[in-house]
């Protein structure tokens, strides 16, 4: 069963080293709520100033996630942000979003630009609106991509994997580039269309070592990107649906020490998005496609393959303030071998790597509006989206492995 808060390996963990940390998040904690009840407004609420800080603490037998998380506590999950947005004429906003995200090796903690862009709605009325973004802008990809770094926008404390990668969260997350967005108004409910073109943002090792199985000499850099989102938002709120394809082009170019030749990297994503919403339960669903394609790094690494990968949900509410969600998701590197044994053959690696399957259930506890409590676990079967930057040693992978996690979270 789960090693939960086992403490051994762990340099220190009493009460001298967990204190003080707890200290200082409590002490963030308290100088927000103190500070902001809700969406701090300027300038005639011209100037919105909105906030997160989340917390996490994972735990795992076999494999770590989001930090040295296996028999022991990784406390290496943290997400902090500050979203900006002025409305400079009734047309014409300004949005910005300054992040720092802590997920073990694959993010460090640095701050950053989430997104920085100016939104311009050429037209409206009852008919709808039509408008461009132009900057560093949301990815409009699946139900979740463009809200999900404020964990009240989701039902769990990760998104499921094999459709919102982690290890490549940066790459799903914003691009600099351009976006046009289209939405029509109708008896049946709210039709949208967005077309995005522009270059998603493919530093951090984290993408380099999934793609090239670790942190590589050279670079990863990514090339001119196209992607589509279509969707519908049902009037009464009942049903979301969604549609988006992508033509994502990157290439690695190397250095002088590097034993890889430069060569680019082709991904063409189909991603189906489902969703009702009851009173009190939620159905979500979202399969997702994936063609990938490796040129010019020479003959054992050149090579063309898809993948795929869904989950299914139901989350109920059974009072105001509570949540239960259970979710099953599934991950196949290769299609045509779903169960590895032919990388295996191949590689003389573990099979498992080729696949994930994950059962989740979990549970969500809202104080107020501004601040909320999770915890979650997880049975998972295969090793198929974990970070090699945590799992450097596929020998020491397990196939079997259990993960808990618990979460704190505030916004304003």
């Amino acid at each position: 069963m789960y090693a939960y808060f086992k403490y051994r390996n762990r340099p220190c963990l009493g009460p001298s080293c967990t204190k003080p940390l707890l200290a200082r998040w409590m002490l963030a904690f308290s100088v927000l709520v103190s500070s902001a009840a809700g969406a701090v407004d300027m300038h005639d609420g011209k100037l919105q100033l909105h906030g997160f800080i989340t917390q996490g603490m994972v735990n795992t037998t076999g494999n770590n996630f989001l930090g040295k998380s296996r028999d022991d506590i990784s406390y290496d999950f943290r997400e902090v942000g500050l979203n900006a947005t002025y409305r400079a004429l009734p047309q014409l906003q300004f949005s910005t979003q300054l992040i720092s995200r802590k997920a073990g090796e694959n993010d460090n903690g640095e701050l950053r630009v989430g997104h920085a862009f100016v939104d311009w709605t050429v037209a409206a009325g009852d008919w709808g609106s039509s408008g461009v973004r132009v900057g560093r802008v949301r990815v409009p990809y699946g139900l979740y991509a463009e809200t999900g770094d404020v964990a009240f926008t989701r039902d769990s404390a990760i998104l499921p994997q094999p459709i919102y990668f982690d290890v490549t969260r940066r790459l799903q997350k914003s691009a600099d580039g351009l976006s046009l967005y289209h939405n029509a108004v109708s008896d049946y409910g709210n039709f949208g269309i967005k077309y995005y073109l522009g270059y998603p943002q493919a530093d951090g090792k984290s993408t380099e070592a999934t793609f090239l199985g670790k942190d590589m000499p050279g670079r990863l850099d990514s090339k001119l990107t196209q992607l589509v989102n279509f969707s519908f938002d049902s009037n009464n709120g009942q049903w979301r649906l969604g549609f988006t394809a992508a033509n994502v082009k990157l290439e690695y170019d190397r250095k002088a020490t590097d034993y890889l030749s430069s060569g680019d990297i082709h991904l063409v994503p189909y991603l189906l998005s489902a969703q009702y919403n009851a009173e009190k339960w939620s159905l979500t669903a979202e399969y997702l496609l994936e063609f990938l394609e490796f040129k010019g790094f020479g003959p054992l690494m050149d090579s063309k393959t898809s993948a795929d990968g869904f989950y299914v949900q139901a989350a109920y509410r059974p009072a105001s303030k509570w949540e239960v969600f259970t979710r099953y998701d599934a991950f196949y590197r290769d299609r045509s071998d779903r169960h590895g044994r032919e990388w295996q053959a191949t590689t003389g690696l573990p099979d498992f790597m080729q696949y994930s399957k994950d059962w989740s259930a979990g549970v969500r506890y809202d104080v107020n509006e501004s601040f909320s409590l999770r915890a979650e676990a997880h049975r998972i079967n295969g090793a198929g989206w974990l970070s090699p930057l945590e799992n450097s040693n596929p020998a020491a992978l397990e196939k079997n492995w259990d993960m808990l996690i618990l979460l704190a979270s505030y916004r304003f």
